[in-house]
């Protein structure tokens, strides 16, 4: 490949390369004899498919100092969490949806910057607050219930 700028060739003789791309400035690699099912594999855990899904690590062997999560609470900074539609300014790749990363720390104060949102904390965020949203309207649906069952006793008596 007269494009690659460094190659690697295991003993068995399976190749990847590694390039910068001239038309757009891009990292590419590539693995075109891939029999594995990761692409590429990373030390901690963390790997991206060959389909090309990255999969964070999660294992509860990997973490420490676990502490409950207010559910209801996460709910109520999501509903508070300005959602916008927006552009990075130096892509094109198109139009993206979510909270800035500023924003995000200061609802929650997840991650180590407030420059970036991490995958794991925007899908920990959500499924917590799919939670407490479920669990205020299992309370609502419980109230309505007991107020239905009031009114059709007092039907009944009639």
């Amino acid at each position: 490949d007269s494009d690659s700028d460094l190659r690697l060739v295991t003993a068995s003789g399976k190749s990847g390369s590694v390039y910068l791309r001239d038309a757009d400035g891009a990292w590419r690699f590539t693995a075109p004899n891939l029999t594995g099912p990761d692409f590429l594999s990373i030390a901690n855990g963390a790997r991206l498919t060959a389909g090309g899904t990255w999969t964070n690590a999660s294992s509860r062997s990997l973490k420490q100092g676990f502490a409950p999560v207010d559910a209801e609470g996460v709910l109520a900074r999501v509903l508070a969490l300005p959602i916008t539609t927006w552009q990075y300014t130096a892509s094109a790749e198109g139009t993206h949806m979510g909270p800035v990363a500023e924003d995000f720390h200061a609802a929650f104060g997840l991650g180590s910057s407030d420059e970036s949102i991490s995958t794991v904390d925007a899908d920990g965020v959500a499924l917590a607050a799919i939670q407490g949203l479920h669990r205020q309207l299992q309370a609502e649906n419980e109230a309505l219930v007991r107020r239905l069952e009031a009114l059709e006793r007092q039907l009944a008596e009639r």
